[in-house]
């Protein structure tokens, strides 16, 4: 077995010291949608792979250097991507995972959205393609609530999208959550390749499948995921 030189073994321990001592151990929590603690809940360092799970209170530790990004994930929930900044505690919430069903079917709703999205005359003239995301809620009684478009989105795109989802003539299963709903929307001119997407805030939700419309010689095509 191979020794380290003494010089070499300082270096290593000084150098772990320093980064030891350069890391803060910060307390975070997981609950659900009602407040109540979640165990056993993964939080995995998505910059070392390090993981911990959260004990029956909900409560976790980790070592952040600066601001680091997390990833939470339990069985039966919706995954959930964070940051913590060291010295700052954190709060989760974990939404449980929802299969979303519309009358008829899935297919359905995209054959819907596929054939009212109309390819905006300004995105038209100005030979735009782009990708948006739209996100909606599901009352209790299947209708959609709370359509919005992040911040940042699009304008050209996101304001058709959430015209068509507003109008349609169909409902959802009843949603007895607060959970949100993402659907990303491609939209394509003349076959030219989606340019990329701009950072946009979304909120932490379930993503739907990705639509496209395309736009070939003005005739419209979908494609269902």
């Amino acid at each position: 077995m191979p020794v380290l030189k003494p010089s070499l073994l300082l270096t290593l321990i000084i150098f772990v010291a320093s980064t030891l001592k350069s890391q803060v151990s910060t307390l975070g929590r997981v609950v659900t949608e009602s407040q109540e603690p979640l165990s056993d809940v993964q939080i995995l360092s998505l910059k070392s792979d390090s993981m911990v799970l959260t004990n029956k209170y909900g409560f976790f530790e980790v070592l952040v250097q600066h601001k680091e990004e997390f990833r939470a994930k339990k069985k039966g929930y919706i995954p959930v991507n964070f940051q913590i900044t060291e010295g700052e505690n954190v709060k989760l919430q974990l939404y449980k995972d929802v299969n979303l069903s519309y009358q008829g079917g899935l297919e359905e709703f995209y054959k819907f959205m596929g054939k009212s999205i109309a390819y905006p005359e300004s995105a038209k003239r100005a030979g735009k393609s782009g990708l948006v995301y739209v996100t909606f809620q599901v009352d209790t009684s299947g209708h959609l609530i709370n359509i919005r478009a992040p911040e940042g989105s699009d304008k050209h795109f996101s304001k058709e999208v959430v015209r068509v989802l507003g109008k349609l003539p169909k409902t959802f299963s009843p949603v007895r959550s607060n959970l949100t709903f993402i659907l990303p929307v491609q939209f394509r001119l003349n076959g030219l390749k989606v340019p990329q997407v701009p950072a946009v805030s979304l909120p932490a939700g379930k993503m739907l499948h990705e639509l496209v419309i395309s736009l070939h010689t003005r005739t419209e095509f979908y494609k269902i995921p």
